[in-house]
């Protein structure tokens, strides 16, 4: 005699499994101190965005006899200038204003590129591990080597990017190990950017 399935069961069965953007969403938003993160980011990424609009001043404007004010809510500031004034007299708001722009574009930037080198290369270095994956480990291993303080300085007069790209490419290489990503066939080049692709979009979420 067959076993009865009841309701429950049927129901159980009929789920589908979350998708990953599922879980990163249900995940992030029990985390208080990513949403805050992510409203705080939000609010500068708006700003920069509407300085052009938001900005009581031009940031390169100078206003005479005005140079050096606090801001409003201290005494001796003026409401016309609700962060105060620089050494030259630009407004100190709308200068952060602008200048906002320019730090979300070089981070992003920084980022963006740090991010690609990095899966290149960790991708690369497991599909070919023979010499091209030694040199790119001896390279890693090198700048991995040195004092983070030491290596900062270092990499800040050369490129800022190395500081991202090591850390990425030690994941990205030790997750294609796992996955037995070793040695393939040069006909299996295609499935290299393949991979790559996939590897981006498993990285950002």
């Amino acid at each position: 005699m067959k076993p009865s399935v009841l309701p429950s069961d049927l129901k159980l069965m009929a789920a589908t499994p979350p998708s990953s953007w599922q879980l990163f969403l249900s995940t992030f938003c029990r985390n208080k101190g990513a949403v805050l993160g992510f409203i705080v980011l939000a609010l500068m990424v708006i700003i920069a965005i509407l300085a052009p609009a938001l900005a009581p001043h031009d940031p390169y404007e100078l206003f005479t006899g005005q140079e050096q004010l606090p801001p409003a809510f201290l005494s001796g500031g003026d409401t016309m200038f609700w962060l105060g004034t620089d050494d030259a007299g630009r407004d100190t708001l709308s200068r952060v204003m602008y200048g906002a722009r320019y730090s979300l574009f070089i981070g992003l930037s920084a980022t963006t590129l740090a991010m690609l080198v990095g899966v290149s290369l960790g991708l690369s270095a497991a599909f070919w591990p023979k010499v091209w994956g030694k040199a790119v480990m001896l390279v890693n291993d090198i700048l991995m080597s040195y004092p983070s303080l030491l290596l900062a300085i270092i990499i800040a007069a050369i490129l800022p990017a190395v500081l991202y790209f090591t850390g990425i490419f030690m994941m990205i290489h030790f997750e294609a190990k796992k996955l037995g990503l070793r040695g393939l066939p040069k006909e299996s080049i295609p499935n290299f950017f393949k991979l790559f692709l996939k590897t981006i979009k498993s990285f950002i979420i």
